[in-house]
């Protein structure tokens, strides 16, 4: 009996703590109730300023688990959107947090991307060691190449498909004006995402702020079952090839 009760005495607290651990999860759309992807979720614990985070996935779902019970602040940024803010949120088990953005100036939004068409049609990327960014976080890359050189850079990441990367137009391909290249840095828009890649040297040989054509593939895999879920990075020839 005794030996009955020291175990209980050992277990129970640690029992306890597992069940004041908390969840917050929710669903995040636009005014049209239209899902958002890629929308930064952050949960900053009130007594200890510890801050905890999650990516709302494609059908705008999210879940931050294993948080203390406490109170929290909840905040949700999207490039183009309002940021969203509650305070004194209580978690203690499980809290539904759905949150609604809002488009942030529609003005300000487009202007984001300036410049001019590079003066050669066939000009050339060159991304010498690339670093990839995500809506301000790092990715990972499933190899590290030292060099990335071609007419058209393409970027594929899991759940969102394949963005191809032009100089040129392209316009009877479907490319659209959606980013720019300045210096060592190349960003885009594709869905709700801006990818920014960085390279340690001049991406182009001019020195201006040039456009950026986009063509996304949102069903877009790699042949490869094992590259699926990775972040990939590669070149081509022209803006035609598979």
């Amino acid at each position: 009996m005794r030996f009955l009760l020291i175990f209980l005495s050992i277990v129970t607290p640690s029992a306890c703590a597992q069940s004041e651990e908390g969840t917050i999860r929710g669903f995040i759309c636009d005014v049209s109730w239209n899902a958002i992807r890629g929308a930064a979720v952050a949960a900053k614990n009130a007594q200890t300023g510890m801050t905890y985070s999650a990516t709302s996935s494609g059908n705008g779902n999210y879940a931050i688990t294993d948080l203390p019970a406490g109170e929290y602040t909840v905040t949700v940024t999207m490039l183009g959107m309002k940021t969203y803010a509650h305070a004194y949120v209580r978690v203690r088990g499980e809290v539904q947090e759905d949150v609604e953005l809002q488009r942030d100036d529609p003005e300000m939004l487009s202007a984001v991307y300036r410049g001019r068409d590079f003066y050669d049609r066939d000009g050339e990327f060159v991304l010498t060691p690339p670093v990839m960014i995500l809506n301000g976080s790092g990715l990972e890359l499933s190899q590290h190449p030292a060099l990335i050189k071609g007419k058209i850079v393409w970027i594929y990441i899991p759940g969102q498909g394949r963005s191809l990367l032009s100089l040129a137009p392209h316009a009877e391909l479907g490319f659209k004006a959606e980013g720019e290249i300045s210096g060592t840095t190349l960003k885009f828009r594709t869905g709700n995402s801006e990818i920014r890649v960085d390279s340690s040297d001049r991406i182009v040989a001019g020195s201006a702020t040039y456009r950026l054509y986009v063509l996304d593939q949102p069903n877009w895999l790699p042949s490869k079952e094992t590259d699926r879920s990775m972040t990939l990075l590669g070149s081509q020839g022209r803006p035609d090839a598979p």
